[in-house]
């Protein structure tokens, strides 16, 4: 999810502070409206689709037909790339890189990637998956150390003002409690056309960046395919791609859903999207998923595969003392429910490269970091994180040699 441990504890001050206007705002709903739209009907007979788009998004929690083509056609693309472009030694071996969910924990991967840049041994990897801040970084992360000072930038200049405003006690009543309007023009400045050629030509090599949303209403997680979207020669490209990471980072109640128009059997419908940490806190495929079947129908045989994930957020159990009042404990359960989650979800992607030849590691936060954040993104507190992740990834870039 988009919260980490201390992202949850500044919402809870927050929250204690609208909790006194409720009433107020309750005797005004009256007057609260909420944007019409189409909503999804109850039946339907097809998969809603994008209009305009094909073959940029799948279900997330199922290897369905769809999902199966889509690979098949990435690996055809690995296989028909030019010598010289580093896609020859994919079909031998293969590096991948997942980003969880945690807020302004998030300025930790942005500084561990940045650390392995700097040991000099970070790879190209060959897809990159993100999930609510995973999602902010995994753009970066994917272009590689041209875009490590923007990754640095994002998680270590920004504060609280530079990325949302109060609805006030109105907000109780309303779509969200946070107005997200400034974090919006913030992505959509960073997408540059530049930035957005260079993805589309990472796809046509058989690269991939993934994202991943939650659809509320059917509850149903869907994998983007950012780099596909970014193939698309259309000024929309930009708009649907900031729609997608702004979903991902979509809190449900603290930042409004984000609506994405589709069409099914014949119908214009406003589907709602929000945070892709809902169905997991970090994410390489859907269940299931047996990479070396693809490889041997594909490559002839089994590819080597190192996989990389960096957990926004401590790994283990972490004691704290929590008063035993509503808000808090509410808070507190909401945090344990985070931490055990991303322990499933870290145990499932582990479990697909448990294989010889396959490597797999986990990296989080260690226990040893202390520092405290005093509101929803500290600028303070986000710098001395990334610092330490910087660290970390200064030192296992240097191992790695």
């Amino acid at each position: 999810m988009w919260m980490g441990n201390r992202t949850q504890s500044c919402l809870v001050r927050r929250w204690v502070g609208v909790t006194a206007a409720v009433m107020a705002a309750l005797a005004l709903s009256a007057c609260a409206t909420l944007m019409p739209r189409v909503a999804l009907p109850l039946m339907v007979s097809q998969v809603p689709v994008v209009e305009g788009y094909d073959d940029i998004r799948a279900r997330g929690d199922v290897v369905t037909p769809r999902v199966a083509a889509i690979i098949d056609r990435q690996y055809a693309q690995i296989l028909a790339a030019p010598a010289g472009t580093g896609a020859k030694a994919r079909t031998q071996s293969a590096d991948f890189l997942a980003i969880s969910g945690g807020g302004s924990d998030g300025a930790f991967a942005a500084g561990y990637l940045n650390g392995w840049t700097a040991a000099g041994t970070r790879p190209t990897f060959e897809i990159v998956t993100g999930v609510s801040t995973g999602a902010l970084a995994a753009p970066f992360a994917f272009l590689g150390k041209d875009y490590d000072r923007a990754l640095r930038r994002i998680f270590t200049q920004v504060t609280d003002k530079d990325l949302y405003t109060s609805n006030g006690p109105l907000g109780v009543i309303g779509e969200s409690l946070l107005d997200p309007t400034p974090m919006r023009a913030f992505i959509a400045a960073e997408l540059t056309d530049e930035m957005l050629d260079r993805l589309a030509v990472e796809h046509e090599l058989g690269r991939r960046l993934l994202i991943q949303t939650t659809d509320i209403e059917r509850q149903i997680p869907y994998i983007w395919n950012i780099t596909r979207i970014a193939t698309q020669k259309s000024q929309d490209r930009r708009r649907l791609i900031t729609d997608i990471l702004m979903a991902s980072a979509a809190v449900p109640g603290v930042f409004p859903p984000v609506r994405i128009n589709v069409t099914v059997d014949g119908q214009h419908i406003e589907e709602l999207h929000v945070d892709g940490g809902l169905a997991a806190q970090v994410f390489f495929a859907p269940p299931g998923l047996d990479l070396a079947t693809f490889e041997k129908r594909n490559f002839g045989k089994h590819r080597d595969h190192r996989m990389i994930l960096i957990r926004n957020g401590k790994m283990n159990p972490e004691t704290n003392a929590t008063n035993p009042q509503t808000l808090p404990l509410a808070a507190r359960a909401i945090s344990t429910l985070i931490k055990y989650q991303s322990m499933a979800d870290i145990d499932r992607i582990k479990r697909v490269f448990a294989r010889p030849g396959s490597h797999f590691q986990a990296v989080g936060i260690p226990e040893t970091f202390n520092a405290k954040a005093e509101s929803l993104f500290d600028k303070d507190y986000m710098t001395a994180l990334y610092k330490e992740g910087y660290r970390l990834g200064l030192e296992h870039g240097r191992a790695a040699r």
